[in-house]
């Protein structure tokens, strides 16, 4: 595991509880930890979808920077669930699970 590897669960840490008290989504993407995480890019994807990290609306917002791709129609924007099983359906079809 490269040191890169090993800082993205403390780093998804650090983001989940910076983003705890926050609603803005775009706010979200401004704290250092949101900025080294897409920074690392594909490894956070791998890392995300491999241990289950739970796809709450800040962890989608940046998986839609590091991706570029929004696999959410706008039928299920605002429904959680959804969007989850989403992004879900699209790491799968990406081969992130």
């Amino acid at each position: 595991m490269t040191t890169t590897e090993e800082s993205i669960p403390d780093l998804l840490k650090e983001f989940k509880k910076d983003t705890a008290v926050i609603s803005s989504l775009s706010d979200s993407l401004r704290f250092d930890s949101a900025k080294m995480l897409i920074t690392h890019g594909e490894p956070v994807l791998d890392h995300i979808f491999s241990q289950g990290i739970e796809l709450d609306v800040h962890i989608m917002t940046l998986l839609h920077k590091i991706t570029g791709e929004n696999p959410v129609p706008k039928e299920h924007a605002g429904n959680v669930k959804e969007m989850r099983q989403d992004w879900q359906n699209w790491a799968s079809q990406n081969h992130f699970l």
